[in-house]
């Protein structure tokens, strides 16, 4: 098994042994989506010719290694649970997390000698992560795989507390997204990174230098060996978490549409809207949408699949 090759000189200098934090909001085994193993992916791969240590949630007490990757779960959450956690309980310890977040992510830079920092921004308070590693005057790469620094996801709670929460909110993050913008415009060595010109044209839109974006597709697997199309099923396929906001239901609405018994729709991943799917599919009778289950007992192999849909929002 190989995996496709990071382009050299656009993240790392491969000539030496450099030492590169990633921080990330999760990191296996404790993932939530797919983005996680990616991350995990181009960490593997770079740890190959620099040393990487990672940052991420505090799920457990002590760090870990893995693939030679060293990992410390020390983050405070800063993403809230919509199911568990009160909007009121969250507002009051988000602002403090955040700055114990950023002292952490000085703390690493100076105890590991840290040459660039290399960030996923999952929500708006990774951002003053992103502006505490510029203004430490590290090279800073920013991994940009939504549109979480142009858009503020909104709380899903109605009441009165709620929507006050969602306008102080909008309110710090147009002051975090505009002294990023201001940081990343005056310091060197700062790269956006996207895996899309729909991404990159967005933040261009949004005022971001265009001179700082680079477009560096998704590290994926190489299946080696004959691919073989003759006589096989004509298949559509969606892996991620079954959310609303991961666009489980335009995938299914759009599948009935083309309204073709002879095409196969197979879901695979897991998430609170799998039950509504279920249900969906049983009461509408619908014999060609395959549910799969969770991606840790299904292996995906694209070379069976005519097309790979992801309608994702988020």
């Amino acid at each position: 098994m190989t995996y496709s090759k990071l382009p050299k000189n656009k993240i790392v200098n491969r000539k030496g042994k450099g030492r590169i934090l990633i921080i990330s909001e999760f990191f296996p085994p404790y993932t939530q989506g797919g983005g996680e193993i990616s991350t995990y992916l181009i960490a593997k791969e770079i740890s190959k010719y620099n040393k990487i240590y990672v940052l991420t949630g505090n799920f457990c007490d002590k760090f870990w290694e893995l693939d030679g990757i060293k990992i410390f779960p020390k983050l405070k959450k800063t993403s809230r649970d919509n199911k568990t956690e009160g909007v009121f309980s969250f507002g009051l310890k988000i602002l403090p997390f955040t700055q114990i977040n950023s002292n952490l992510v000085k703390k690493y830079i100076k105890k590991y000698n840290i040459d660039l920092v290399y960030l996923i921004p999952s929500n708006m308070y990774t951002i003053p992560l992103i502006n505490t590693s510029i203004k430490v005057g590290k090279a800073v790469c920013i991994d940009v795989r939504s549109l979480s620094l142009l858009y503020l996801a909104k709380s899903t709670s109605n009441k009165f507390i709620g929507k006050i929460i969602d306008l102080f909110q909008l309110y710090l993050f147009n002051i975090y997204t505009k002294r990023l913008k201001k940081l990343i415009i005056k310091n060197k060595g700062i790269n956006l990174v996207t895996m899309s010109d729909f991404i990159k044209n967005k933040l261009i839109e949004f005022n971001y230098p265009k001179d700082k974006i680079i477009i560096i597709p998704n590290i994926s697997e190489q299946i080696q060996g004959k691919l073989y199309f003759k006589n096989r099923e004509k298949k559509i396929i969606f892996a991620g978490r079954i959310e609303k906001e991961k666009g489980i239901w335009d995938a299914v609405k759009a599948f009935e549409l083309v309204n073709d018994k002879n095409l196969i729709f197979e879901i695979v991943g897991d998430g609170s809207e799998l039950e509504k799917i279920k249900n969906y599919i049983k009461q509408k009778n619908v014999k060609n949408i395959k549910l799969l289950g969770d991606r840790k007992s299904t292996r995906l192999n694209s070379s069976h699949t005519d097309i790979s849909r992801m309608p994702s929002s988020a």
